[in-house]
């Protein structure tokens, strides 16, 4: 007696030993099971798929070339919208290799620079939307800290937010019983 489990042909089976049967993985196999997932994802109910990729200014540029290069065929889903979000060296990558800036159909979206007003209201809303019903909610940051950060960190509004949370954290492990 044994049994086998087989699922888009990757599968084991058993009788009297383990066997495995493990295809080669390829784009064409990655691209079947990204399709097949996009459809199910759409048999749910919903009519598109909305991929976000960040933080893509920590890779190089000949290592983000080479991805889209690899991406390219999953790029191509009129099922999928991609938003990709990074500072150089993402935005030069797309545009130095043909074949790369051909499946780009939008042009980049810049962010300008949060001003100090700006991100003074993003972290009062934050802190509204973060709060529930009857919370005593408390600032905790001073508006003059803010100003200096945002100088610091040129209104990078991430990175502003990142030094909050280090010196939360910095604070409370000095401090652990008060």
């Amino acid at each position: 007696s044994g049994f086998s489990f087989n699922i888009l042909g990757n599968g084991i089976g058993y009788n009297n030993s383990i066997q495995s049967n493990q295809p080669k993985i390829t784009t064409e196999l990655l691209k079947s099971l990204f399709n097949a997932t996009i459809e199910e994802v759409v048999k749910l109910g919903f009519e598109q798929v909305i991929l976000h990729y960040n933080n893509l200014e920590n890779i190089s540029k000949e290592k983000l070339i080479k991805l889209f290069i690899g991406l390219r065929d999953f790029l191509q889903n009129e099922k999928v919208h991609f938003i990709f979000v990074g500072g150089e060296p993402f935005p030069s990558a797309i545009y130095e290799e043909d074949k790369v800036r051909s499946i780009f159909v939008y042009g980049n979206i810049e962010l300008p620079v949060f001003g100090l007003e700006e991100i003074l209201k993003i972290l009062e809303k934050r802190m509204k939307y973060l709060s529930y019903e009857n919370m005593k909610v408390f600032k905790p940051y001073e508006n003059e800290t803010i100003k200096e950060l945002n100088k610091i960190h040129e209104g990078n509004i991430r990175d502003i937010l990142n030094s909050m949370s280090v010196a939360m954290i910095e604070i409370i492990c000095q401090n652990p019983n008060e």
